[in-house]
């Protein structure tokens, strides 16, 4: 039977995306916009610090720098270096509540008013953005991105399964599924499960 190893207290609740571990460090964000760093082998905090509003998806690592969402809509996408404790720089890209996804050095991801953005990871600046057609009571997205053969595919509240050419933004093609999408797609040998 599973046994408690250890516990952490980040002082409140966690968003939808789940803690990542690197090495043995765990890293998590909270719903106060907090950045936790966790020793994976003792539970003990190697340190924090506040970097933005309620993070409701998991930060992306690479190398020494951390790529996060917020709900803050003036600064929604937050790069900061973990090396060097600061914040890289921040973009207003409207609410988000998803992990970004990271590939070919771009990010991307999709805001709750339904406009989905690829962004350069070195100042995070606008590569492309898709707008979801008109739908006026449900066109959110809370469903993280994932990519396949070139394709970034996602879920969307307006019940359909999206994918978009990775370098343009251009849809390829979409699925509807008759309800809501919140959870991530994965994705293989060319199916889509959601």
């Amino acid at each position: 039977p599973l046994t408690l190893a250890w516990e952490a207290d980040i002082t409140t609740g966690m968003g939808n995306g789940s803690p990542i571990v690197i090495d043995s460090v765990v890293i998590v964000t909270n719903l106060r916009g907090e950045l936790y760093a966790i020793n994976a082998n003792n539970g003990k905090r190697i340190g924090w610090v506040t970097v933005g509003e309620a993070m409701h998806g998991s930060p992306v690592i690479d190398r020494n720098i951390a790529y996060m969402t917020s709900a803050n809509e003036r600064e929604s996408v937050i790069a900061f270096d973990l090396l060097e404790g600061k914040t890289l720089w921040k973009q207003e890209y409207g609410d988000i509540e998803v992990t970004p996804l990271l590939f070919n050095e771009k990010l991307y991801f999709g805001n709750t008013a339904g406009t989905f953005f690829c962004i350069d990871k070195e100042k995070g600046e606008l590569e492309w953005k898709y707008r979801l057609q008109e739908n006026i009571q449900r066109k959110g997205i809370r469903s993280s991105a994932t990519v396949s053969d070139g394709l970034i595919i996602f879920g969307a509240e307006d019940a359909t399964i999206y994918a978009l050419d990775a370098k343009y933004g251009t849809e390829k093609w979409s699925y509807n599924t008759m309800a809501p999408i919140f959870a991530s797609p994965s994705v293989n040998n060319g199916v889509v499960f959601c």
